[in-house]
């Protein structure tokens, strides 16, 4: 059965647990396996250009990390998806990555049970262009944060659905400074709108933060500023001037484990 530009498949379509073990899956059991290649490649005809798509495989979990919500964490996702008129949490591995033959998937039919919405998808597709695009900190900086990265994740997982993320400006940029040298700090707190006590939790957020850089020793960290911004507010110039502080463990130095920002 030769592929066709009308499949049933696109980004977001979910493989049925049926055919797990047809394309050598074993049992689908608790997992859930997304289609993540565009749609454009998917409805690609010329199978010497486009042979396969992309799947990332996940699981179910029973509630969601926050510090795993809205692409904060490159290597690992945790967001909602619908099946039939539940929300059911899932959690994506980036190295979770398979991919099927055209030929293979021709013969199948996604799992209509499931649903990704807009929002999700939007996330989901953010989520997987951050791998290939974020930046990394100064080793320096990255072991002077680590206090403020260790807090941040320990509130993270209580406001999975208040805050987008943190933002972060610093100086002097892309700089190892010695010792006795201190960077300079801006960071930004970006509050759901959708919620409406995030701002609350946001404010109560970015206070426990601000104290954390504050007890830091001045010829380390100097904070300038420590702010909460709703995501109506932060700009796209914001967006653009600034680096969003992931709460990942890398930094340039594979030897030193340290905070991923985009």
């Amino acid at each position: 059965m030769p592929w066709k530009r009308e499949t049933p498949w696109h980004q977001g379509s979910v493989l049925n647990s049926r055919d797990f073990a047809c394309i050598g899956l074993g049992e689908a059991k608790n997992r859930v396996s997304v289609a993540i290649s565009h749609d454009c490649d998917i409805t690609q005809e010329d199978l010497r250009v486009e042979p396969h798509v992309e799947f990332i495989i996940g699981r179910c979990i029973e509630e969601v990390d926050g510090n795993h919500t809205y692409a904060k964490n490159p290597r690992t996702l945790h967001f909602t998806i619908k099946h039939k008129t539940n929300n059911v949490h899932i959690e994506l591995l980036a190295v979770e990555k398979i991919r099927i033959s055209k030929d293979d998937l021709c013969g199948m039919k996604p799992d209509t049970d499931w649903h990704i919405g807009d929002d999700a998808l939007w996330i989901l597709q953010n989520w997987l262009a951050t791998r290939y695009k974020r930046q990394s900190l100064p080793d320096a900086l990255v072991k002077r944060l680590r206090p403020a990265t260790e807090l941040l994740q320990k509130l993270g997982k209580q406001h999975s659905h208040d805050v987008l993320g943190y933002w972060l400006d610093y100086e002097p940029f892309s700089m190892e400074l010695p010792l006795d040298q201190p960077y300079e700090i801006w960071m930004y707190v970006v509050y759901n709108t959708d919620n409406k006590d995030a701002e609350i939790k946001a404010k109560k957020i970015a206070g426990s933060l601000k104290k954390k850089l504050q007890s830091l020793e001045s010829d380390k960290i100097l904070l300038q500023n420590c702010e909460v911004y709703s995501e109506e507010e932060f700009t796209l110039r914001d967006l653009r001037s600034n680096i969003h502080f992931r709460l990942d463990h890398i930094s340039l130095n594979p030897k030193f484990s340290g905070p991923v920002v985009q």
